[in-house]
């Protein structure tokens, strides 16, 4: 095998180089200059680190949780996107069965290949210790670091070109709005917000919200004197609650509780994870730098899926 192919990143002899540059061999990333995947020298984590990862995020990421993943690993800017409101008919025996128009069932959606970017630093005391388990570390570090800005993304994200997805609670490209209420939320709020979602998209709806949301949505009554959070299994009107630190409190102007299919917001992943070691910088301070980076983007692609409150 020569050395082009063992720079392929499925191989054993890519992981060990791979990891023996990160541990502070500087040659062995030289040897492996071949295989970056940016400007600025970063290097795909090895398949199967890079498969462990993902798996990691896929369990702490909570969009990954409750939207859709569709990996987009070519380099095309676009992606189908297909839904549709078909509905079965009753036909008469003596005509013909009626057609829908289906045009618009599919549509282009601009994909964009937006940059996560993450730094971390780690001893080298730390990664001259065997028992230490130095690439396990390193991969569930960097998948806590990704989930966390992922889920503030997906949640807050301006859509701004070659920046960032847009977040759910974007004015523009985010979820509806569903219900406008006061600072203090009453059982009618939560109703509203509740039915302004359509029932296909309520047979599968969840709700979001911060802890002091949900706080204050524990002690909301309904007619009958009963709180309307169930306390058994976390939920209202019978569908499940997430927590999100990255949703907005109840204040004027905010959208603080959001509802409905997740499911309709899409994560599209680009490709493999880029890492590249910083050796000089942290030298003083006995560390290694680094920065690791993912490409992917955020799309609601059925806007109506999902309603926010807002406060008024």
């Amino acid at each position: 095998m020569n050395n082009q192919e063992n720079n392929t990143i499925e191989t054993k002899a890519y992981a060990e180089r791979f990891w023996n540059g990160m541990r502070g061999n500087r040659s062995v990333m030289d040897e492996l200059l071949v295989t970056a995947t940016c400007l600025i020298g970063c290097h795909d984590l090895p398949l199967c680190d890079n498969d462990r990862l993902i798996d990691n995020l896929n369990n702490k990421s909570l969009f990954r949780r409750i939207a859709s993943v569709k990996s987009l690993l070519n380099a095309s800017s676009h992606i189908v996107v297909y839904d549709s409101n078909d509905i079965a008919a009753w036909v008469d025996e003596e005509n013909p069965m009626p057609i829908s128009d289906s045009a618009d069932d599919f549509k282009l959606l601009q994909i964009e290949s937006h940059k996560l970017g993450v730094f971390m630093s780690i001893n080298n005391t730390f990664m001259a210790d065997n028992s230490f388990g130095f690439e396990k570390y390193f991969v569930e570090r960097l998948s806590k670091n990704f989930a966390r800005a992922e889920t503030n993304a997906f949640i807050n994200g301006t859509g701004k070109a070659n920046i960032m997805p847009v977040g759910i609670l974007h004015n523009n490209g985010g979820a509806e709005i569903g219900a406008t209420a006061n600072t203090t939320l009453t059982y009618e709020d939560i109703v509203s917000l509740y039915f302004s979602v359509k029932p296909e998209y309520r047979e599968n709806g969840i709700w979001l919200m911060n802890d002091n949301t949900a706080k204050a949505i524990r002690m909301i009554r309904d007619e009958s004197g009963a709180y309307i959070w169930n306390s058994n299994n976390n939920s209202i009107f019978g569908k499940q609650v997430y927590i999100s630190e990255f949703m907005p409190d109840i204040a004027s102007g905010k959208k603080p509780i959001a509802f409905g299919d997740f499911s309709y917001y899409w994560v599209i992943p680009r490709g493999t994870i880029g890492v590249r070691p910083l050796y000089e910088k942290y030298a003083q301070y006995g560390q290694v730098g680094y920065l690791a980076y993912e490409r992917l983007d955020g799309r609601l692609i059925r806007t109506d899926a999902v309603k926010v409150m807002v406060i008024s």
